[in-house]
């Protein structure tokens, strides 16, 4: 099965590293924007072509948490943006979840689909406001 070119598929770790590398400068290394792109690189990279070939939902509920923290962080009332995120993270895990009744084309599409929206919406400059300090618990 080849969808893309072989140096594209590659390439892509690095392109994710660099991705995140801007991410972090234009957000001056705060780890609340950072979920959003997280989310979306960590569901690209279980496509990543292995010998299994595993699209494993499981391995992307690991960032439940994240969004539920990144929620309780964010001003989640005045921000499209975040509650699109959320919502849109919980769709995908239950979307991914009955993926064994489509084509596997149909997956592997929706999974660059979801990850395209997640790196694109924290690459967005929209002025959260975040309490990250009073919920600091993860960083002490």
């Amino acid at each position: 099965m080849k969808l893309f070119p072989r140096f594209m598929v590659k390439i892509l770790p690095f392109l994710l590293v660099i991705l995140g590398y801007l991410n972090i400068r234009r957000y001056k290394n705060k780890f609340l924007y950072q979920i959003p792109y997280l989310m979306g690189s960590g569901i690209i990279l279980t496509i990543y072509p292995t010998l299994a070939y595993d699209y494993s939902v499981p391995c992307v509920f690991c960032f439940i948490l994240l969004v539920i923290y990144w929620e309780k962080c964010s001003n989640v009332n005045g921000n499209f943006r975040n509650f699109l995120v959320k919502y849109l993270f919980f769709l995908f895990i239950i979307i991914a979840s009955f993926s064994v009744f489509v084509s596997e084309f149909i997956v592997i599409y929706g999974y660059i689909l979801f990850s395209i929206i997640f790196i694109l919406l924290s690459l967005l400059d929209l002025s959260v406001k975040s309490e990250e300090s009073e919920f600091n618990a993860l960083v002490n």
